[in-house]
């Protein structure tokens, strides 16, 4: 069996406006880690993401505990027995 992959790439380029303050400490940080404003601003957005990405998670963990907890789901075994 062979498999293929094809990876494809797509740059988008914005635009944003920020207040002087923030352009300085973007261009500051970028010099310090020797890195490109670009690459700072798009750690600081991948970082952003994950962080909502893990509030959603705690907020679905805080919401289903109780459920899981009335239905007897202790294990992944458990949830993976139930959804059968």
């Amino acid at each position: 069996m062979v498999f293929y992959l094809t990876a494809c790439y797509f740059v988008v380029m914005e635009t944003i406006k920020v207040g002087k303050n923030t352009k300085d400490a973007l261009e500051q940080l970028a010099e310090q880690e020797k890195r490109s404003e670009d690459a700072v601003v798009r750690d600081a957005l991948d970082a952003y993401n994950r962080q909502q990405f893990l509030e959603s998670l705690r907020e679905m963990q805080r919401i289903g505990a109780p459920i899981a907890k009335r239905l007897g789901l202790e294990t992944d075994d458990d949830i993976e027995r139930y959804l059968g």
